[in-house]
């Protein structure tokens, strides 16, 4: 019993891994083409959107910037990638 709750819990690990990796590599893109520098509480994803909670300055200078930093995230990722920032 023990060891099925710690393979459990190994997995639950493995996917907060990946979605630390995910959003730093968001954040690493938004900041190389934007020059903004987000913190992973700045934004959230829904599906396959991202949706901005931040100052409306920064909001601005993403948006000017979101054709490229989908298109670099599109390469990253692949299919999974974002579609839209909102």
């Amino acid at each position: 019993m023990v060891e099925l709750l710690k393979n459990r819990l190994e997995k639950f690990r493995q996917l907060d891994d990946q979605h630390r990796q995910v959003n730093e590599i968001l954040i690493d893109t938004i900041f190389k083409y934007a020059g903004v520098k987000l913190e992973p509480t700045d934004f959230t994803w829904r599906g396959r959107n991202i949706y901005l909670k931040t100052s409306p300055l920064k909001k601005t200078q993403i948006f000017l910037k979101q054709k490229i930093i989908l298109r670099q995230l599109e390469e990253i990722f692949g299919r999974g990638a974002p579609r839209k920032i909102i």
